[in-house]
Formats: structure tokens, sequence, C-alpha cells
């Protein structure tokens, strides 16, 4: 399960190798020239190089903790920590602009 799931997630390393391509092709997300001299010049590619590096070494972590034992236990407890982290922030009343589908695109 840790293999394919590591698998899986280190996918992400597409979003700090190529993330104009991802957000158009993997997000869906539209882009036209506006939208990359608005948005992008902005230094918001950081964000994206930042989590796609981020993520895809959480996935690489996680392949090797499916063949290292020894690392199974503090992946997976990492892992269900930042996903706890993550949805509490979402709950919270600071959170609740996220929830709408272009809060987190906004120029």
């Amino acid at each position: 399960m840790l293999l394919v799931m590591g698998l899986a997630t280190s996918t992400s390393f597409i979003y700090a190798i190529a993330p104009k391509w991802a957000i158009v092709h993997i997000l869906g997300l539209p882009y036209d020239e506006n939208f990359a001299s608005n948005y992008f010049d902005q230094g918001h590619y950081f964000f994206y190089y930042h989590w796609g590096v981020m993520v895809g070494f959480m996935g690489v972590v996680m392949v090797v903790a499916a063949f290292k034992k020894s690392w199974r236990h503090p992946v997976v407890f990492y892992s269900f920590a930042e996903k706890a982290g993550w949805s509490c922030s979402m709950c919270s009343p600071a959170g609740l602009p996220m929830k709408t589908p272009t809060a987190s695109f906004r120029v």
C-alpha cells in the first residue's frame, strides 16, 4: 500500500518541474497571457514549486518506507498529522474562504 500510494504521491513533482503545464492540464485552469502576467508574475510560481517538491519528496519517503520497516511508523504518523492539521485549518473560521473553488486563485 505504501509503495502504490508513495508512487502516486511522488507524481506531484510535476508541479515543481512544469507548473504551467500542470496548472492547465491537471488542475484544468484556463491559461491566457493576462492570467499569466497577473498571476505568475506575483510570485505564485513559488507556491507551486514548493508544494510540488514538498509533496513529491513525501511520496519518495513513502516508497522508501515500503521497503524499510523502521521508517513506516514515523512516515505514517507524519502523513496523518499533516492531513489532520490541514483538515483542521480548513474547518476553522479562517479556512472558510478557502472552500470556494476560486478563492486560492485570486489575482
